[in-house]
């Protein structure tokens, strides 16, 4: 070792002691043989410097903490799996995701590929091993960007306990999907007419409007796109009465109905070879999906109805009886 002179201990107040090595003002500790790491303190800008010239790396075997000068409040935590707190001591998370708490509740969470590419902005969740769960006890929220998918899903839950288990419920997922023709956009709460008028929801492909859901203070209005000057080949002499009397209207109760409430209405496949635009869907459809554990599971793709697109065709097939008994009565 090699002997420390006088010149080596200038601007060093002292060595040893109960205090250890103290150092001056702007009298740097340096280290490696090009001197690539020094510390100091700089006294003009009370900052305490880190210098570097390759990448700086900070090496804890448990948890790094930065705490305030009475070192009694974690400013920031960063656990040995890579997830940090601001401002708290974040949760122990699930080791396939990368989490940043922020103050009591809020969380930004990342995963890896093999999670999905999930990317999830919330509110008073983590996530263990197996399951989503509450920090404190109250509600929690999320936004949830899943790259795999192309999907964003917006889910909440009521109230639970600490550290108890959350069931979400997904109120609204965005999803793209690519088309003929281009691709659909959905926009909320775009604008307000000056008529008072508002318009909840526009659908558009490609910037051009294709249909709306408008309100006023009274009432709440479904539109669909139905201007002449989108149209072609149109056609007032067909027959609609032959059309009409091929469907079958029906009685029904749903199954999922405790009270068996009748009502009237259509099976979507029996509309779907006379009124097409009416019904949505192939009679009985299935998908395949990868559920929450996982594993791939099968679920039923059920078909539904739009009963206004059965308007045209009863407005003309009572237009063709009128014709009939103003023939007959003349």
């Amino acid at each position: 070792m090699p002997a420390i002179s006088g010149a080596n201990l200038t601007g060093i107040s002292s060595v040893g002691g109960a205090t250890g090595v103290d150092f001056n003002d702007n009298v740097k500790a340096r280290f490696g043989t090009g001197n690539d790491l020094e510390i100091y303190h700089d006294h003009a800008n009370s900052q305490n410097v880190l210098l570097s010239t390759s990448i700086p790396t900070v090496f804890a075997s448990n948890d790094l903490n930065f705490a305030n000068g009475a070192n009694d409040t974690f400013l920031m935590s960063i656990k040995n799996d890579g997830t940090v707190g601001i401002g708290t001591t974040p949760e122990t998370w699930n080791s396939s995701l990368t989490a940043l708490q922020i103050g009591e509740v809020g969380v930004l969470a990342g995963g890896n590929t093999a999670w999905g590419g999930y990317f999830e902005v919330g509110a008073n969740y983590y996530r263990d091993s197996s399951n989503f769960k509450f920090i404190s006890a109250d509600k929690a929220c999320l936004t949830e960007y899943q790259n795999s998918t192309g999907k964003i899903k917006f889910k909440t839950t009521t109230a639970g306990s600490a550290d108890g288990v959350i069931t979400w419920k997904e109120p609204f997922t965005i999803c793209h999907q690519s088309v003929t023709g281009g691709d659909w956009c959905t926009i909320l709460n775009q604008s307000i007419e000056p008529n008072g008028t508002v318009y909840y929801m526009n659908f558009t492909l490609d910037g051009s409007g294709k249909g709306a859901i408008r309100g006023t203070s009274n009432s709440v209005s479904y539109n669909t796109s139905s201007d002449y000057r989108l149209k072609e080949n149109v056609d007032y002499t067909w027959d609609a009465t032959t059309r009409l009397k091929q469907l079958k209207p029906c009685r029904f109760n749903w199954i999922s109905d405790d009270t068996n409430t009748t009502l009237d209405g259509f099976l979507a496949h029996e509309v779907t070879g006379i009124v097409p635009e009416a019904a949505h869907g192939i009679k009985d459809e299935t998908e395949t999906y990868t559920d929450d554990d996982g594993n791939e599971q099968t679920r039923p793709v059920y078909q539904g109805i739009d009963q206004s697109k059965l308007v045209p065709l009863l407005v003309k097939t009572i237009q063709e009886l009128e014709a009939r008994i103003t023939a007959l009565e003349s």
